[in-house]
């Protein structure tokens, strides 16, 4: 009986030696399969974290309350001029300009409200399509100053062709 015993051990030791092999070869495969919808997923999910680092903070030349002062805002005049205009007309584009340069980087106009004075200005850095730096500037075009600039970094990613972005988390003070 132990002879017996000793043989369906071997047995069983022998299933699970080729089935751990089958099991290798389809892992292998399947990682094989799936890796070429999922890299730059992966790319992302592992730069984001260091980019995210390195980014630099957000900074403001005016502080919101000097900055009311100098405008002489009411809030009451904030909010009812919330609506961001996309393109100027002609007149406008004299308030406003096209361009500003800020260290040697030029942005580009991207958004604003020149009932309220403020616009926003853009340029964008892209990597190989995946990482993604949108630069920005608030202008004041009544001041002719500026009132902040930043930056946003972003990965844009595919997940089984299905585009998506990951951002940085940064809680604004």
């Amino acid at each position: 009986m132990y002879h017996w015993l000793k043989k369906l051990d071997r047995s069983l030791n022998e299933k699970d030696h080729s089935c751990y092999t089958i099991t290798s070869i389809c892992s292998v495969i399947s990682i094989f399969l799936l890796l070429p919808l999922t890299y730059t997923w992966l790319i992302s999910e592992i730069t984001m974290p260091i980019r995210c680092a390195l980014a630099e903070d957000d900074k403001v030349y005016i502080p919101m309350e000097e900055w009311k002062q100098q405008r002489n805002f009411q809030s009451e005049d904030l909010e009812l001029s919330r609506t961001n205009y996309f393109y100027l007309t002609p007149s406008e584009k004299e308030q406003a300009p096209e361009f500003i340069t800020l260290d040697n980087q030029t942005y580009e106009f991207s958004r604003g409200n020149l009932k309220s004075g403020v616009v926003v200005y853009e340029r964008e850095k892209n990597y190989f399509n995946i990482f993604m730096t949108n630069y920005w500037i608030i202008y004041d075009t009544v001041l002719h100053k500026i009132i902040s600039n930043g930056e946003e970094v972003y990965n844009k990613y595919s997940v089984f062709l299905l585009p998506e972005y990951s951002t940085c988390n940064r809680e604004s003070d």
